[in-house]
């Protein structure tokens, strides 16, 4: 499985002009369900992936104007 992130405009809908392009932030977590608390602050995403059985979460966060990733905690 594999988290993506599409990073799009909120008034036209389409891939947003300022991100990378691909305007699209991957990530293959440990295998399992998850749940996703995504945060945007200036030109960071955060994502907080907590499994459903709660044994395992991985916080990441992306600058999402150059898709590169900042911070991958496990």
């Amino acid at each position: 499985m594999t988290c993506s992130v599409h990073l799009k405009s909120l008034t036209t809908g389409q891939k947003h002009p300022a991100a990378a392009q691909p305007a699209v932030l991957t990530h293959t977590p440990h295998r399992g369900r998850y749940s996703y608390t995504i945060q945007v602050a200036e030109d960071c995403v955060a994502v907080l992936m907590t499994s459903s059985d709660e044994d395992h979460s991985e916080f990441l966060i992306w600058n999402w104007k150059t898709g590169h990733r900042r911070l991958v905690s496990e």
